[in-house]
């Protein structure tokens, strides 16, 4: 039946509700030094990062999917793709700044049903995981990119931004040269393909052997 807490007791309130809202809002990191790491829900506290940790560093462009504003006026949001949560202010201090769409490539749709990777984003995700970008089609609305690798040889990301279709290629030790696509639903999707192109993102793919991208 799961665990419950109480909202009452012995007449006195201890949780209070909160509203939620649920949309997309694009932020940056504001903590030069040592960035701000993740937590497993709405807070400030240390010891509520998440485990293992994930920190993003200054100047990080971030996609958040939820926002809450605790009955302090403390604003949190949660990142686009994991379950974590960061905080705009701490202290009195500016910790995450907002950023105005159309702005620095900060692009996003809100509809579910199709996902915008910000070219800005895609570019800087590519170069921090070495891959060279060797393509630009804005017609097609396409960026491609390169990595050799010693047992995949030269592989290869098309990142189509408007949709969030992601076509990897390269050599399978078994089944040799082949094509994997994938749906991106946020940066962090993308950022999984960069680190290994091989991840699963659990949301579909198909193979084609053979045929270039």
């Amino acid at each position: 039946e799961g665990l419950w807490l109480f909202e009452f007791k012995e007449n006195e309130r201890l949780m209070e509700r909160v509203k939620v809202q649920a949309g997309l809002w694009c932020y940056k990191v504001n903590n030069s030094g040592v960035g701000l790491a993740l937590r497993c829900m709405p807070t400030t506290r240390s010891d509520m990062r998440l485990d293992p940790e994930v920190l993003y560093p200054h100047e990080t462009t971030i996609w958040a999917d939820r926002l809450v504003t605790d009955t302090s006026g403390a604003t949190f949001v949660r990142v686009q793709g994991t379950k974590g949560w960061l905080f705009t202010t701490r202290d009195g201090e500016e910790t995450l700044t907002r950023v105005p769409r159309l702005q620095d490539g900060c692009v996003a749709s809100t509809s579910s049903s199709s996902a915008t990777l910000p070219i800005a984003e895609v570019r800087n995700l590519a170069a921090r995981y070495g891959w060279s970008e060797v393509q630009y089609n804005a017609e097609s609305r396409v960026i491609a990119f390169t990595r050799m690798s010693e047992t995949n040889g030269r592989m290869r990301v098309n990142v189509y931004y408007t949709t969030g279709t992601v076509g990897t290629s390269l050599n399978h030790p078994i089944d040799g040269p082949g094509q994997m696509f994938r749906r991106c639903t946020s940066l962090r999707d993308l950022e999984q393909i960069f680190s290994n192109p091989r991840v699963h993102t659990e949301r579909g793919y198909k193979r084609r052997r053979n045929d270039p991208l």
